[in-house]
């Protein structure tokens, strides 16, 4: 996975919990989830202009769940449909006010 990028490996874990028989896909996800968010830093940085940007990790993870939730839903599954964590929607809208804030 040394070439691949933050979306194709999200896109990866999607294929991997929906067409294989994956025994526990938290312990999938919480194994992985830090390869699936390098293009959230580099997008909040550039959009936000803030070049030194810091997030917490459970505000990254909360992140990476929301973007496999929406993958998820394109296939019309959930992460809950595969007893995934849910994204935390009031993590999400402190991140996006702390963003705005710097």
């Amino acid at each position: 996975m040394a070439n691949a990028t933050s979306p194709h490996i999200r896109n990866l874990f999607v294929s991997v919990i929906l067409f294989c028989d994956v025994a526990d896909p938290e312990v999938l996800f919480n194994k992985f989830w830090r390869l699936m968010y390098d293009d959230t830093i580099t997008h909040f940085k550039s959009s936000f202009a803030i070049p030194n940007l810091k997030l917490f990790d459970t505000e990254l993870k909360n992140y990476v769940l929301y973007e496999l939730e929406l993958l998820f839903n394109v296939v019309s599954s959930s992460l809950e449909k595969h007893k995934l964590p849910k994204p935390n929607g009031h993590l999400l809208s402190e991140i996006r006010n702390k963003l705005l804030r710097e």
